[in-house]
This record gives C-alpha cells, structure tokens and sequence, in this order.
C-alpha cells in the first residue's frame, strides 16, 4: 500500500489571513516564507493598494521583499 501524499499542494482557493499575531493558511496556523506580491507590478492601482498596506504587513512580521 502507497504511503499516503502529505505535502501540502497548492489550489486556487488557498486563503491567507492574519488573527491577531499569527497567519493562517486555509484556517491553519503557519509561517510564511517567501511570501510574494508579484501581481503588484501589473497595474499601478495594484501597487498602490500593496504600498498603502506595508505597515500592516510589517505589523504581522512580513517585513522584506
């Protein structure tokens, strides 16, 4: 019997979400790594929606690009 798949696979309806000090993915508690906003520097709208929140992202430990 194939030992059962537990890496976790990415899907178009992952949620992100911070609850006080800490980020959830999909409801579970997790640190991010890596974390990237490349879809930013598509439309000027979209970059300045991702500047005006980069003191609330450094408030939750999201602190380098």
């Amino acid at each position: 019997m194939p030992a059962e798949d537990t890496k976790w696979k990415p899907s178009n309806d992952t949620r992100v979400t911070i609850e006080e000090e800490k980020v959830l993915i999909n409801g579970n508690p997790s640190t991010l790594f890596r974390f990237q906003v490349g879809s930013a520097a598509h439309q000027d709208r979209l970059t300045d929606d991702l500047i005006s929140q980069l003191d609330l992202w450094e408030d939750h430990g999201i602190n380098s690009f």
